[in-house]
Order: C-alpha cells, then sequence, then structure tokens
C-alpha cells in the first residue's frame, strides 16, 4: 500500500488511505477477511493523522456493519460509476463514504 499515490477522490489526503474497490467472493464472506483487512491497514497507520476512507455500495449491509463496528462513520455519498470512471460499474451505483480518523 502507498499512501497518497492516487488521488482518485479529492477529499483524500496525502497522508490518508483509501480502501477498495474490493470484493470478497461469496463462498468466502463471512469468515471475517473484510475484518482483518480493516484492521491491517489501521495497524499500518499506526499513529499517523491520516485517514481511512472507505467507499461501500448502500445495498452491501455487511461491509457496511464491518466497517462501523471498527469505528468508521458514514461521512458522505458517491455515485460509483462516475467515481470508477465507469471501468469496474455498469450502471449508476449509489455508494456511501465511510472514514476513519487515525489521529483521534
Amino acid at each position: 500500500m502507498q499512501r497518497g499515490k492516487v488521488r482518485r477522490y479529492p477529499f483524500v489526503g496525502k497522508k490518508d488511505y483509501l480502501l477498495g474497490p474490493y470484493f470478497i467472493e461469496q463462498r468466502h464472506r463471512g469468515k471475517g477477511y473484510a475484518k482483518e483487512l480493516l484492521k491491517l491497514v489501521k495497524q499500518d497507520m499506526g499513529r499517523s493523522d491520516g485517514r481511512i476512507w472507505a467507499c461501500i455500495l448502500l445495498d452491501n449491509p455487511a461491509s457496511i456493519k464491518t466497517v462501523e463496528k471498527i469505528g468508521y462513520r458514514q461521512v458522505g455519498y458517491l455515485d460509483a460509476k462516475s467515481a470508477l470512471k465507469k471501468r469496474l460499474v455498469e450502471q449508476s451505483a449509489p455508494c456511501g463514504v465511510w472514514r476513519l480518523d487515525m489521529g483521534e
């Protein structure tokens, strides 16, 4: 992971991480892999004053529940199709934006 190298979204700062998009196959869901990923990213940031951002499709309640358990809070919305420059998403898809502030 490299902080601040990819500036896909204007709200992601140089000291920040942006998670995703990531995908966990159906047969591997519910095994805690996403939670472990989030823990590792948080651990890698250490005591940084940066933020970790996660953009999650609103029709994915399991991922939303996972990030909120760890302390992320929803701070906004975006459209996945425009945000991903139409590369991965065929249709417009509403996403929520969650943020974890490391310096708090």
